[in-house]
């Protein structure tokens, strides 16, 4: 092992075993049961768990109560692990579960740590306000950073876009990688020395020329780590997914084929992930069904894809671009509802009246054919003007939709109401224009079937014994302060607000 990199790696164990004695206060204890307590085997880290448990005595921080063994000092009772917060104005907080709110730091004990860092500090009451000082790095986040770099004769320093990182960073120049005065690239911190005012690193990627449309979006998914690529043994996964749908599995499902089924989704979607099928029945009721893709069909518990997907938690939509969660030949392609073609969902389908009314109800797996893909604009043509492709069921399905909508108004429901921003771009992909988005009602229309589906499923599941892991919204009682901050803040409008029974009307 180099010596830097030891260097690196005693400090960091050291930080770990004086957590460990801050969560053991009143034992005493030896390497061997600190080792197993990090839950390290490795001969190599275990003497360097000796040597740390000697370096922390002569800092008298823990004493050696008999040989070999170590007990915490006293004076360290008021010592706790958490994790450090930046502010963008350069604060640093000190943040813990085991304390109420974050606390604000001492600025003198703060200098050589980034946010994100595990460290132990200190709390103590200073003029009635409680504070932390940090007295020990227990891990160093892992995180590079992406800026301009500024290029002299003898060395160069990045200046982070990263609005919470307080201070530049110092690269050698034989760290550059190629880099140019001005260039946009991503640098790595490799070290901190307790001397130094800036940390050390070295340029990992060159981004390219700021101000680059490709650049500084680029700049954006190197700075919020969103992974480019899917690794190759992925993809190799994925490309084996056989794409032809076995008449053996068909039979397995409920077959909607023949049942007139369509997407909306907006005019830019690139994959679709629902879809609306629509079956009139007699006495004036109807069918509809709210089909999903079905992952789980081509995305088994456990799998290389699936453990990949669930790194990623999310597909990250960016102005212009998506960081897919699948790779493209299951988010595109597989697991797109496109029109005229066969695909595998999972569904909810119920019977209704005109009056919202569900008479029956079904839960499963289906196989459809969407007949047309609608995007917002042209549902919102159909439902203004009753003319165009499935004039029919999309009028039966919005008249419904609105009947639904004003019922889960009445009952409390949430409206959240804002401006959201679009782009246009050229054929280059350069923004040209920014536009207002509007909320149609066909947007409404979806969301409606889609909450009464949510609504059914939930409900289903709580139905199942044992019930499985599921996860709902819970929302809390409100916080006693809380509401009378909020009681404090009517008043002020000569309005009165009770709040003794903790329930707000």
């Amino acid at each position: 092992m180099k010596p830097a990199k030891k260097k690196k790696l005693k400090k960091k164990i050291e930080g770990k075993v004086l957590s460990v004695f801050m969560k053991e206060r009143k034992k005493t204890l030896n390497y061997k049961q600190i080792a197993a307590k990090l839950k390290e085997s490795d001969s190599q880290v275990k003497l360097m768990i000796a040597e740390s448990l000697l370096d922390l005595a002569k800092q008298k921080k823990i004493k050696e109560v008999e040989p070999g063994r170590f007990k915490l000092i006293s004076q360290n009772a008021g010592v706790i692990e958490g994790t450090l917060d930046i502010s963008r104005r350069g604060s640093v907080f000190f943040m813990s579960d085991l304390l109420k709110d974050d606390l604000p730091v001492r600025k003198k004990s703060s200098k050589g740590f980034l946010k994100g860092d595990v460290v132990l500090a200190e709390v103590s009451v200073h003029k009635g306000k409680e504070m932390a000082s940090i007295i020990q790095l227990v891990d160093r986040v892992e995180k590079s950073y992406v800026g301009i770099i500024e290029v002299s004769e003898s060395f160069a320093f990045l200046k982070p876009d990263d609005p919470f990182m307080p201070v530049d960073i110092f690269v050698p120049l034989n760290k550059l990688m190629g880099a140019t005065n001005g260039q946009k690239v991503l640098v790595k911190i490799k070290e901190w020395p307790a001397t130094a005012d800036s940390p050390f690193g070295e340029v990992v990627t060159v981004i390219g020329t700021p101000g680059e449309t490709s650049v500084e979006m680029e700049s954006i998914l190197y700075e919020f780590g969103l992974p480019f690529s899917f690794p190759p043994e992925v993809l190799e996964a994925a490309e084996k997914i056989p794409v032809a749908i076995s008449e053996k599995e068909i039979a397995k499902r409920r077959d909607f084929r023949e049942i007139s089924t369509f997407t909306i989704d907006p005019h830019d979607a690139k994959d679709f992930d629902d879809a609306l099928s629509f079956e009139q029945l007699k006495d004036g009721r109807f069918r509809v069904g709210i089909h999903i893709a079905d992952v789980s069909h081509y995305v088994p518990v456990g799998s290389i894809l699936d453990k990949e997907a669930s790194k990623r938690a999310t597909s990250v939509y960016l102005a212009n671009q998506v960081v897919p969660m699948l790779p493209e030949v299951l988010s595109n392609v597989l697991c797109s509802l496109r029109p005229n073609e066969t695909k595998l969902c999972f569904a909810a389908v119920f019977d209704m009246d005109g009056s919202g009314k569900v008479h029956d109800s079904w839960i499963g797996r289906t196989v459809i054919h969407s007949d047309r893909r609608f995007t917002y604009a042209e549902a919102q043509d159909v439902i203004e003007t009753g003319a165009g492709d499935m004039s029919s069921e999309i009028k039966t399905l919005n008249d419904v939709a609105r009947i639904l909508r004003k019922e889960r108004m009445d009952h409390g429901g949430f409206e959240f109401s804002s401006d959201e921003i679009g782009f246009e771009y050229d054929e280059h992909g350069e923004p040209i224009r920014v536009k207002k988005k509007e909320i149609l009602e066909a947007n409404e229309l979806i969301e409606e079937y889609m909450l009464l589906a949510n609504k059914c499923v939930a409900q289903w599941v709580g139905t199942i014994k044992p019930t499985p892991p599921f996860i709902y919204r819970n929302h809390d009682q409100p916080d006693v302060e809380k509401l009378a901050s909020l009681k404090r803040f009517v008043n002020s409008f000569d309005m009165n607000l009770d709040i003794r029974s903790g329930k707000i009307r």
